[in-house]
């Protein structure tokens, strides 16, 4: 192996592992590199999605991969280093968007669309089919905009106990489920 396949080799090879430790370790490493848009529930929903970026520390890993694969090919075939490295480029690139326009941006899509529905059930009325505890939480079922039935885990806005039966009014979104709001004076 000459000098230019080793350097392919070597870039293929630390972009795969860092996508692998990526996949095995949770994303960790784009914590602080990346631009991204992660709603926080119980704020306002975003009202724009950008995606993830192009500089994006998967993107950049599977360009290496690209890199890597595309000029080792070339070399290995016995091209001259002045073309195996355009070819390897062109790799870097192809790859790259490939990563970004044909997974990354529709997964970022796809998430984007399941929080905004979430969303959606502010302002829906509801019904206790589980009574919420004071302090503590119950169970909801409504229906959706679409007209899906929807069951969801409940508390109470003021903390209050709400008995099985009782019509309330959804008021905000959490992570494990809604925020319900009973009137009581209306009862």
């Amino acid at each position: 192996m000459h000098g230019s396949e080793a350097v392919f080799v070597a870039l293929g090879t630390i972009g795969f592992l860092v996508l692998v430790l990526n996949l095995l370790l949770g994303g960790f490493i784009e914590h602080g590199f990346e631009a991204s848009h992660e709603v926080d529930f119980g704020h306002p929903a975003p009202t724009d999605l950008h995606g993830p970026s192009w500089l994006s520390v998967k993107v950049v890993a599977a360009s290496m991969v690209g890199f890597g694969a595309f000029g080792y090919v070339s070399s290995s075939a016995g091209l001259p280093d002045l073309i195996s490295w355009p070819v390897a480029a062109a790799g870097f690139f192809a790859v790259g968007a490939g990563a970004y326009f044909l997974i990354l941006k529709p997964l970022a899509g796809q998430q984007y669309n399941s929080l905004m529905s979430s969303y959606n059930y502010v302002g829906q009325d509801a019904i206790v089919t589980l009574e919420i505890t004071a302090g503590g939480i119950g169970q909801v079922t409504f229906q959706d905009r679409q007209g899906a039935r929807v069951t969801q885990t409940a508390t109470s806005r003021l903390g209050e106990a709400v008995i099985k039966g009782t019509q309330v009014k959804i008021v905000d979104i959490v992570q494990n489920g809604v925020v319900v709001h009973h009137n009581s004076l209306s009862d």
